[in-house]
């Protein structure tokens, strides 16, 4: 019997969390369901689709990640980006500011 959407919207998160580079169907596949549910339970709990939920996972990993002082390189692997220009083209389009001065502003440096 398949997860009631409330469940399964607490197991993609957790997933997400775990993986945020986890394809639909990978997702699927490891919670027993197919990628309509997975897309259908994200989307009744955010109102957004399943790319973009993941989209936003990833920006919040990406800037845990910054924030925790790893390299633009070691992030980009961790979330499966091809290349760290990649990542930071990424995050230049979701944020309007490159990883370095994020980086910057969350540490107090001043802007160069």
């Amino acid at each position: 019997m398949p997860s009631q959407p409330h469940n399964l919207f607490a197991d993609i998160e957790l997933a997400l969390h775990e993986d945020v580079s986890v394809t639909l169907v990978e997702l699927a596949r490891t919670l027993g369901t197919d990628r309509h549910n997975i897309e259908r339970a994200v989307h009744l709990a955010t109102g957004v689709t399943f790319r973009q939920f993941k989209k936003q996972k990833k920006l919040e990993r990406a800037t845990t990640l910054l924030n925790n002082g790893l390299y633009v390189k070691e992030i980009a692997e961790i979330l499966g980006y091809s290349s760290p220009t990649a990542l930071t083209r990424f995050i230049k389009n979701a944020t309007g500011h490159t990883p370095r001065s994020m980086k910057r502003w969350t540490t107090g440096l001043p802007q160069v």
